[in-house]
C-alpha cells in the first residue's frame, strides 16, 4: 500500500472549489428570482416547509435563550 500523502484535485466546475461554490451560489439565486410561471407552484410548493422549519427554528432558539 502506499501510505504517501496527496493532495486532493478537483475541477473548477466541482462544489468543493471556490469556482464551483460560486456556481452553485448563482445557480440558488437564479432559482429564487425565477418568475417562470411553472416553477412558481413548485416554488410555492417548497415555501411552506421552510417556513416550517425556520419556525422550529426560531422556538428552540427562544426556548433555549428562556431556559
Amino acid at each position: 500500500m502506499n501510505q504517501d500523502w496527496q493532495p486532493a484535485t478537483s475541477k473548477p466546475g466541482e462544489v468543493f472549489t471556490p469556482e464551483g461554490q460560486i456556481q452553485r451560489a448563482g445557480a440558488a439565486a437564479r432559482g429564487l428570482m425565477n418568475n417562470d410561471p411553472r416553477a412558481r407552484k413548485y416554488q410555492r410548493s417548497m415555501m411552506r416547509p421552510a417556513l416550517y422549519v425556520l419556525a422550529a427554528v426560531a422556538v428552540v432558539v427562544l426556548l433555549s435563550i428562556l431556559l
